[in-house]
Parts: C-alpha cells; structure tokens; sequence
C-alpha cells in the first residue's frame, strides 16, 4: 500500500469517527478538521512511517472520544432525551451514542493504556462515578430513568462492591479526616465484619423481586432452566473452594484453630455475599422492565463491562512482543465486544429475537476471551507462580453467563409501559 493510500485510509476513517460529533458542530468545523488530521498524517508518515501513523492514531482516538462527549454536553441545542424504545423501530443514532459513551471511556483509556499512558486504573475505579451524574440529573429532572442509564448504573453497581472493599478492608485510614465520610465508613465497617447484615437483606430483596416479576407474568421454561444452571453452578463452586480452604488448612494444623474457623466463614460469606449481589442485579432489572423492555439487559452488559481481561502487570509485556500482541488484541476484543459491537447490535436492531441475539453472542464471545486470557500467563510464561484451576475458571464464568441468560429470559417476558411520547400504543414482545 502506497502512503498516499495509508493517509487517505487514515482520513476516511476519521470522517467516520467525525460522526460522533453534534450535527451542528461537524458542519462548522468538520472540514477544517479533516484537513488539519490529513496534515498530521502526512506529517507522520514521513517521520516514521506506518508506526507514525499508528502513533498518530492512539494520540487521536482518546481525544476525539473526550471532544466529542464534551460537545454533546456543552452544545446549546443537545437534548437529553428519555430515549425509550419505540416498538418494533431501532434507536436513533444520537441514543446509540449515549449508550456507547460508557464504553468508549473504557475503551480510550485502555487504547491509552497499550500507548504507554498508565490511566487506565484511575479511569477504572473513578469512571462510573462520573457517567451516573448526568443520569442522576435527568431522573430528577423528567421523573424517567432514561434509557441510556442502564449501563452507568450497571457499572456503578459493580464498582462500588469493589472500591467498598479498597477503602474498607485495604485502606482503613482513607477520608477519616473527613468527619462525615468517616461516620460513613465507620458503619460501613461494622458491615463488612459481619456480611449477614447486608446479604440477608440482599436475599429478602431478590426473593420480594423475584415474587413481583412471577406474578405480573408467567415465568418460561427458559428462565427456570437458567435459574437452576446459575444455582448448581454456585453450589459446586462453593462447595469446592470449600473443600479445597478446609484441605489447605488441615495441612496446616490437623485441628482448626479459632483463627481458622474465622477466616472460613469469611471466606464463606464473602463468596454468599458475591453471588447474592449478583442475583439481585439481574432481578433488580425488572424494574425497568415496565419502562424500557428488553433493553433491561443493558444494566448486567455494564456490571460484566469493566472486568479485568489478564491480571498481568503490563511491565511484564515489555520484554515479550508477542505476548504484548496477544494482551493488547484480546483487551481491545474484549472492550470492543462490549463497547460497541453489543451495545450498537442491541440498539439498532428491531426484533427481540434479533436483540437476543445480539446480547448473547457478544457477551459469550467476549467471556470467552476473558476465559482464554485466565491461562494466558501461565502459558507465556512457564514459570509463573499462579496456575489457575480450569474447572474453578469454567464455573466462574459460567455463573456470569448463566446469570446473563437468565435476565434474557426474565426480560423478554416483559412489555414496555405505553408512553406519550411515543405516539403509539403499548406493544407486545415476541418469544423467543
């Protein structure tokens, strides 16, 4: 391919991505745009080439995902909009983009990530903080949750499982200059040394939801064939990690100490606790049911959203191109999937069956990445420490997939409120 070819490549792809800006804003400064990235490509290639060229892209990719939220928000004539589905018709294109923006901020900053900027942490633990504002800011305003808030709030409801346990477990000393978040996390404590506090009410809750949905319809076949593959799935998970804790500490000590006892049910309730919380977002997910259908899936598509793909330090890729390759092709697979392919599949498609289809492919395929990846340092490298049990790795993701399987089940049996806004009447969704 000639540079000529490579640079008008580049320019078209751009004028793709130039998309995601306002109407109003690419029709004032879309073509100077254009011409000045041309510039910068011609500037590139003849400095270094090809590898310019990539430079030139993982500089401009982060940047061209913050303008074009940052027009979005800033621009006078942007609307919100509740963006509910309308029966049997796919999504605009402006609500395609909200529900993509969660995605593209972990995407970019993973792009970033692979270029050598080492934010991307700081993105994953901070990010939802920041998306679930402006839904907060719509809910309170129209009284409707809104369409694109269902993968913000997915996030937020796994993240904040996570930073719970860093500044509670790990960082006890965090924010205790500040008197009311120390008041917070003072109870918060109390919590996290004795679970049963928060999973009894968690159970009560998934049990009063899980009522609610059976009697406003008849639950399928499908959806207690998932719900019994979720349960076995956690019932041999924990009955092994069981039996494998209780073997390592005999080889301890014959007996179990006190100390032992107590790290056991820890360790017992904090896996009850893991597959509680789970449950009850899948459940909780009823209720947007009424509102936005089967598009309810997109709350458990942002909880799987920020998963870690390999838990290898990246300094460790350095000395290994191709294990570097392999990293950063099934991180970007990974956030790809769920970030755009899914989430776009979803939106625009028309039919619940195709929608299905959708969720479950993308979802499959990228747990089947995060899956492959558990073995991956063990494979590049031989020597290293952790080796990963493939029958405990199966039953981990097969809890996340049978979890997702059964919100499509759950959802699909569910039919959107009439709204005004529609225009049109209430809808049935077809089985599947």
């Amino acid at each position: 391919m000639s540079s000529n070819q490579w640079i008008q490549t580049s320019r078209k792809i751009y004028s793709a991505f130039l998309a995601l800006y306002p109407h109003e804003h690419r029709s004032e400064y879309g073509e100077s745009m254009r011409q000045v990235f041309t510039d910068q490509c011609r500037s590139a290639y003849a400095q270094k080439g090809v590898l310019g060229l990539l430079a030139l892209w993982l500089r401009t990719l982060p940047d061209l995902g913050y303008t074009a939220l940052l027009e979005h928000l800033t621009s006078p004539s942007a609307t919100w909009g509740l963006l509910e589905p309308v029966p049997n018709a796919p999504l605009p294109w402006k609500g395609v983009f909200l529900i993509l923006l969660p995605g593209l901020v972990y995407l970019i900053s993973q792009i970033a990530q692979l270029s050598g900027q080492p934010w991307y942490m700081t993105v994953y633990y901070r990010a939802a903080f920041f998306l679930i504002i402006p839904v907060l800011i719509v809910w309170a305003i129209t009284r409707r949750f809104p369409l694109w808030g269902l993968i913000p709030l997915g996030l937020l409801y796994r993240l904040i499982q996570e930073i719970g346990y860093q500044l509670i477990v790990l960082q006890p000393d965090s924010f205790s200059s500040n008197p009311v978040l120390n008041q917070i996390l003072t109870f918060t404590r109390l919590i996290q040394q004795n679970l049963w506090l928060l999973i009894i009410p968690i159970i009560l809750a998934v049990v009063f939801l899980a009522w609610r949905a059976a009697s406003r319809q008849k639950l399928s076949r499908t959806f207690w064939l998932w719900l019994g593959v979720y349960l076995l799935a956690v019932l041999t998970q924990v009955t092994g990690d069981t039996q494998a804790f209780l073997q390592h500490a005999r080889q301890i000590a014959p007996n179990l100490s006190v100390t032992q006892h107590k790290m056991y049910l820890e360790f017992i309730t904090n896996q009850i606790y893991e597959i509680t919380s789970f449950l009850l977002l899948i459940f909780g997910g009823t209720l947007f049911t009424r509102r936005h259908g089967f598009f309810a899936i997109l709350l458990p598509v942002g909880y799987i959203l920020p998963m870690l793909v390999v838990g290898m330090p990246w300094y460790d890729l350095a000395s290994n191109p191709l294990a570097l390759i392999a990293v950063s092709a099934a991180v970007l697979g990974y956030r790809t999937l769920l970030s755009f392919v899914g989430p776009i599949w979803i939106a625009r498609s028309g039919s619940l069956a195709s929608k299905k289809r959708a969720v479950l492919v993308s979802t499959t395929l990228a747990l089947g990445i995060h899956i492959l990846m558990q073995f991956f340092p063990s494979l590049a490298y031989p020597i290293y420490e952790y080796q990963p049990s493939t029958f405990a790795v199966l039953l981990s993701e097969i809890e996340l997939i049978s979890g997702i399987c059964l919100g499509v089940a759950l959802y699909q049996e569910t039919q959107p409120a009439a709204d005004a806004t529609h225009q049109q009447p209430q809808f049935s969704l077809e089985k599947a």
